[in-house]
């Protein structure tokens, strides 16, 4: 990446890269691991796919198979850390066209007009804030390192 990153995708990863980046967690195989800027659900992540491509489909099937392993062993460490019931997965790229994927937890005592929805029905989402948010970025980059093997779709073959 050079300086003249355009979008903010290629920013968080360039700043990554020279350590400057607080809401960097850690890096996979297929990619990189940041806690989301709002933080409307606690534990809101988005991982990165490297290198850079458009879409999942743009991935070799080996690498796509890696990065859905990557996404689930995010999604199993955001589940222990915060005691969310469920994650949901949400591929966008509408912003930034470059593939990541929003990782986020759901709880069961979220209020029930929100429920049935994805994260942007809620009114009011919680910035970023490194005091409060480091142990949360320690406690899931420890979760992500120390994962144990599961169940993973790389290790089913692909014709």
């Amino acid at each position: 990446m050079t300086s003249n990153a355009q979008t903010d995708i290629e920013l968080a990863v360039e700043y990554a890269k020279q350590g400057t980046n607080p809401l960097y967690i850690t890096q996979l195989e297929s990619g990189w691991v940041f806690l989301g800027l709002n933080q409307v659900l606690r534990g809101c992540c988005f991982l990165v796919a490297d290198p850079h491509v458009s879409t999942i489909e743009d991935l070799s099937p080996h690498a796509r198979a890696q990065y859905i392993d990557d996404m689930i062993v995010v999604g199993k460490a955001i589940q222990a850390v915060t005691g969310a019931s469920k994650i949901n997965y949400l591929f966008l790229g509408n912003k930034d066209p470059i593939l990541h994927v929003h990782i986020i937890p759901r709880f069961d005592d979220e209020p029930d007009q929100y429920k049935a929805h994805g994260p942007w029905k809620y009114d009011e989402y919680v910035k970023f804030d490194i005091e409060r948010d480091q142990p949360l970025i320690d406690a899931l980059r420890t979760a992500i390192e120390n994962r144990e093997t599961v169940e993973t779709v790389s290790s089913v073959p692909i014709n």
